[in-house]
């Protein structure tokens, strides 16, 4: 005998924008597959913290309470900001949906350089301009004290989560 039936959507569906994310107003996940030597080892989600390698290769995951523009940024351990996405000509930010964590497209294989980096995702009200979303993302990085994963910082019109990891340096 059936007593309920729960309907899910399909595993990679667009949620429409009224579907809210319970808790943070901006949720992030990554994912790392270990590169080089230690290419056998599975996938895992990363831990705020983790020590990564060269050669690992990231992968992102973004959730969102309200619907608004997304960009995600790294602050190397020599302070340059470097954007992750968009990518590629892309506008500075792009349009994301409300709803739970979904994995933004490519991945990301990390350079030698070695030292803290943090992560940040940045929901921004409204699209931003290359150099306002850049001081944005700066204001961000500036009020929260990684390696957090928990408490989001705001400015004016965005809201970020903080995801620091710890590059070693050579084989990890």
């Amino acid at each position: 005998m059936v007593t309920g039936l729960v309907l899910l959507p399909p595993r990679n569906a667009v949620l429409p924008a009224q579907t809210r994310t319970k808790g943070l107003p901006v949720q992030m996940s990554i994912f790392v597959k270990p590169g080089g030597p230690r290419a056998s080892v599975r996938p895992h989600g990363a831990k705020p913290g983790e020590r990564v390698a060269p050669g690992d290769a990231l992968r992102f995951a973004v959730g969102a309470a309200r619907a608004g523009h997304l960009s995600v940024w790294e602050e190397e351990g020599s302070g340059r900001l470097v954007q992750h996405f968009p990518i590629g000509g892309a506008p500075a930010t792009r349009p994301w949906p409300a709803g739970p964590p979904r994995l933004l497209p490519g991945s990301l294989v990390l350079d030698e350089s070695a030292g803290p980096s943090r992560f940040a995702a940045v929901l921004c009200e409204e699209p931003l301009e290359p150099e306002p979303l850049r001081n944005a993302v700066a204001q961000i990085l500036s009020r929260i004290d990684a390696p957090v994963g928990s408490a989001p910082a705001e400015t004016d019109s965005c809201v970020g989560m903080v995801f620091e990891l710890k590059k070693a340096s050579g084989g990890g």
